[in-house]
């Protein structure tokens, strides 16, 4: 048998290879021997195996969320609430990797290394790069780090200043495989890899001339290639302002990264009268490679009709943008997709019917959504912090709260990761040096 097999040339072997669609018996394939090992190795079958643009449950491996800190609350007469109702981080703990149902990294959640990470807060990933904020005093500058989860390394920020008046922040991860250059990227002294790091500050302010309130915009860079933060993009003002303090910004927790390397956050006025109301929400889109920024409408192609929704979401799939709207209607959950063709109108692509469970609260809509690039995955927060994931091919709806149950309401960010990347990784774990976080 084993002279049969290597009398065998290898796109023979190969062709046998690429029919084995179980990943753990490719795994082993690729334990057999040397040979099977370089050949299975090799990126073009892996990319081969599992195509650029494929999606596939299997893409979402998990979230990273923090532990509560119960410590001080119990026996204490001045918090009469359960333990179960404290939601507040805990500062001595690091990031928690909690698996996706049926994750490829198997069951039981995992921590990050303990020291530096300890408190850090995850803000969000891409591509195997996880960001966190690490602890910090009030009115501190801003510390951050970037988590390589397959490689094991961790490459820390300088320290980030910006106006401590700003509402709130937004952050996105750029890799060379985002980029639109294909100018290969090295990092400078210090750092494992190259990445970019995108910053966006919310900023509000009084117009004492005219009695108004109004927002702008920060964008802050940091490149990997070079020694520290970028001088900032000039600020834009927000035309959507509004007499009295009532308007304030809601943006999407983190930004949507989409082919060529543009940046994207939907933001919208929380306090509006009617939040259902499209007309409420727009884009705030920025460039890397130049920091141009801009900002754009919610329109919508005249043949379609109005839409309206509880919840707004920006995605991105295959690299195309994608607003998702999500809605219930005659007892039931729907989710529209919508797509935005040269940069104007929004087409609505697709109408989903998803199942949820009765106990599903989505009376005012969703709490928070994640939708993933490559999975069809779309993660659910209710506004009773009840967690669910839903498959956008098939519609199911599962809950997945009691994974999550000692660790912070709403504080989840979802981890993809590229199969090839993923399956080299864990080739990688049968090795002494192997130092994945995963």
């Amino acid at each position: 048998m084993e002279e049969t097999a290597t009398a065998l040339p290898d796109d023979v072997v190969l062709e046998v290879l690429a029919r084995v669609a179980d990943v753990a018996a490719l795994f082993r394939c690729a334990m057999t021997c040397m040979r099977w090992r370089r050949l299975i190795a090799d990126r073009s079958f892996l990319r081969r195996h599992w195509p650029e643009n494929a999606t596939h449950p299997s893409f979402l491996v998990g979230f990273f969320t923090q532990r509560k800190r119960y410590h001080g609350f119990e026996g204490n007469e001045e918090w009469p609430f359960p333990l179960d109702d404290v939601d507040v981080p805990d500062c001595d703990s690091p990031p928690v990797f909690i698996p996706a149902p049926r994750s490829v990294l198997g069951p039981g959640l995992r921590s990050l290394p303990a020291g530096v990470l300890d408190g850090a807060e995850p803000l969000t990933a891409r591509r195997g790069l996880l960001l966190v904020r690490l602890r910090h005093l009030a009115r501190s500058p801003v510390c951050l780090a970037v988590c390589d989860l397959l490689a094991g390394t961790c490459d820390m920020l300088p320290p980030l200043q910006w106006d401590h008046q700003c509402s709130s922040t937004s952050y996105a991860i750029l890799t060379p495989e985002d980029s639109a250059s294909s100018e290969p990227r090295t990092p400078a002294p210090g750092y494992s890899r190259f990445f970019k790091v995108l910053a966006m500050s919310f900023l509000r302010g009084i117009n004492r001339a005219g009695g108004v309130v109004e927002y702008s915009y920060n964008l802050h860079t940091f490149s990997s290639a070079e020694p520290g933060w970028a001088a900032p993009a000039k600020r834009l003002g927000d035309h959507r302002r509004c007499d009295g303090p009532q308007y304030s910004p809601d943006v999407q927790g983190d930004a949507v990264v989409c082919r060529g390397g543009m940046a994207h956050w939907l933001c919208g006025n929380w306090f509006a009268e009617d939040r259902r109301d499209p007309a409420n929400y727009f884009t705030i889109d920025a460039s890397p490679e130049d920091d141009h920024i801009s900002m754009a409408n919610l329109t919508f192609m005249p043949i379609h009709v109005r839409p309206v929704a509880d919840n707004y979401h920006l995605a991105t799939v295959n690299g195309e943008l994608m607003l998702y709207l999500l809605y219930t209607l005659k007892q039931g959950l729907w989710l529209d997709t919508w797509t935005r063709r040269d940069g104007a109108y929004w087409y609505r692509d697709r109408v989903i019917e998803l199942k949820p469970p009765e106990k599903m609260r989505l009376h005012d809509g969703a709490l928070y959504l994640w939708s993933g690039e490559k999975s069809g995955t779309l993660l659910i927060i209710d506004s009773q912090l009840c967690k669910y994931v839903a498959c956008l091919v098939t519609g199911a709806v599962e809950e997945i709260s009691d994974q999550f149950h000692g660790m912070v309401g709403d504080a989840v960010v979802p981890m993809e990761i590229d199969w090839p990347d993923l399956f080299m990784s864990r080739l990688a774990g049968a090795l002494p040096h192997n130092r994945s976080m995963l």
